[in-house]
């Protein structure tokens, strides 16, 4: 058992808790059916319930001692450094492509293999952003120079 694991999921959901009830004082508008409050709360209840799922596998997995912690190091290091790159990018290649690009890169960095997996991940990605930000919420993502 991690205790590491545990203290996390203990202090995401006091954070959450603390996120989600602070959003309560959003004031919504008369002819908004969703508030401003509602995407913070549903996020909140997501982390809530994504912590309580990472507590509850802690105790339930058995603990490898010959864990090699250099690699986490490094995976983390790398996957940082794509989030960076990402981030540059965007002014430069637009949202969607650069999003795309990344959940790519990082499905070939996990090695997946499926090909039909890494195709329909980072272009069902995209268009999930594309229809719940900028269709249903009429969140205008940035554009790129390029795209």
């Amino acid at each position: 058992m991690k205790k590491g694991n545990i203290a996390s999921g203990i202090i995401i959901i006091i954070t959450s808790l603390f996120f989600y009830f602070n959003t309560s004082g959003f004031k919504k508008l008369d002819n908004q059916v969703i508030g401003a409050g509602f995407m913070p709360k549903l996020y909140a209840i997501l982390l809530v319930v994504l912590s309580i799922i990472l507590i509850i596998q802690n105790y339930k997995k058995k603990e490898n001692k010959e864990e090699n912690k250099e690699n986490y190091y490094k995976y983390s290091l790398i996957t940082m450094a794509l989030l960076l790159i990402y981030i540059i990018v965007i002014p430069v290649l637009g949202f969607y492509s650069s999003t795309t690009l990344l959940v790519l890169i990082l499905l070939l960095f996990s090695k997946t293999q499926n090909k039909i997996i890494l195709i329909t991940i980072p272009i069902a990605t995209s268009l999930f952003i594309f229809l719940f930000f900028d269709m249903l919420l009429n969140v205008a993502m940035p554009t790129g120079l390029i795209f």
